[in-house]
């Protein structure tokens, strides 16, 4: 491997990948706490702001790759504590989210329609 002088590079902390984890789940959580306040005083999916329904859109395939590269950077060595957490945290986003975005993209379909 050649090393080019004046390029500094540096390796990401181990626990970087399961904080971005965590925090994006904490983020999905959030964002459908909010949606639900905003749909359930109007009923209508139309007045949920952009913001919150993005992220309950964008936060369950985000979990899944932080999730996937966290068991690709962990492959030959076992997982910490912290990782199984954040596995564990992903697991809510990803199987829910999922469900929930396949719903809202059918609702917001037939409002068009």
């Amino acid at each position: 491997m050649s090393t080019n002088p004046g390029v500094v590079r540096r390796a990401a902390s181990p626990s970087v990948v399961p904080i971005a984890l965590i925090l994006s789940s904490a983020a999905w959580i959030v964002g459908v706490c909010a949606c639900y306040a905003s749909r359930r005083s109007t009923g209508d999916l139309s007045t949920i702001p952009l913001v919150w329904m993005l992220m309950v859109m964008i936060a369950p395939p985000s979990c899944f790759a932080f999730g996937m590269g966290l068991m690709g950077a962990r492959k030959g060595s076992g997982l910490s504590l912290l990782d199984r957490w954040a596995l564990r945290a992903a697991v809510l986003p990803v199987t829910v989210g999922t469900v929930l975005s396949i719903w809202a993209a059918k609702e917001v379909m037939s409002l068009g329609a």
